[in-house]
């Protein structure tokens, strides 16, 4: 909070209380700074900030921060209230804050075709998506092939939201500069990185596929 006063001689006096939202709050650690004077009252873990007995220096400003979080994604309107100052009063200040979900990786796997004889092939397809607000970096997917079945060799790929086997990115097995390789017996994948959702789903750079086949011993 920024305190400014045009005036040429010093504001004195100055007090306000600036109560948050619902869902916001000071961080455990608020660490609160004060260059205005006076006292400041702003507790770890607590619901608002308080000065009183601040001065603004004359044609200056000074400034009060402090730490604060929420646990709810959203977009918190948070306004100082009424600043009293000896012979007045300035008028609230606002800002906004926008509170972001971490990344959220959802992954879907499914297998093409679902029953299969000895000596036939399938396809295992791994569905990626970031539903939360942050980019997704290093995302590393291991998938361990599963008994009685034979990695296909040359058999990875990588591709977009609405790929197929066919139209996704071959990769090489060997653990190289693509985004996967196969290991001892799990297919191995790293996306280095996934955007925020975009809330659409199938398409964007939030989301994608990985895929390798296996045989039935």
């Amino acid at each position: 909070i920024t305190l400014t006063n045009p005036n040429t001689s010093n504001l004195t006096k100055v007090a306000f209380t600036d109560t948050y939202p619902a869902n916001m709050k000071n961080t455990a650690s608020a660490s609160p700074t004060n260059t205005c004077g006076g006292t400041l009252t702003a507790v770890n873990n607590g619901t608002s900030l308080a000065l009183s007995g601040g001065t603004i220096p004359a044609q200056g400003s000074c400034e009060i921060t402090v730490n604060v979080t929420s646990a709810a994604a959203g977009t918190y309107v948070n306004s100082t209230g009424t600043i009293s100052v000896q012979g007045g009063s300035i008028a609230a200040a606002s800002a906004s804050l926008t509170v972001k979900n971490p990344p959220q990786i959802v992954l879907t796997k499914s297998v093409t075709p679902s029953s299969a004889k000895p000596g036939e092939e399938v396809t295992y397809t791994i569905h990626y998506r970031n539903l939360g607000g942050f980019e997704a970096m290093n995302l590393v997917i291991t998938d361990t092939v599963p008994p009685n079945t034979t990695y296909v060799a040359g058999s990875l790929r990588i591709g977009n939201a609405a790929s197929t086997y066919v139209t996704a990115t071959a990769l090489t097995d060997a653990a190289d500069a693509d985004a996967g390789y196969f290991s001892g017996t799990s297919a191995i994948f790293i996306i280095y990185s996934v955007d925020p959702d975009d809330l659409v789903a199938d398409s964007g750079t939030d989301e994608g596929k990985v895929y390798f086949k296996v045989r039935v011993n």
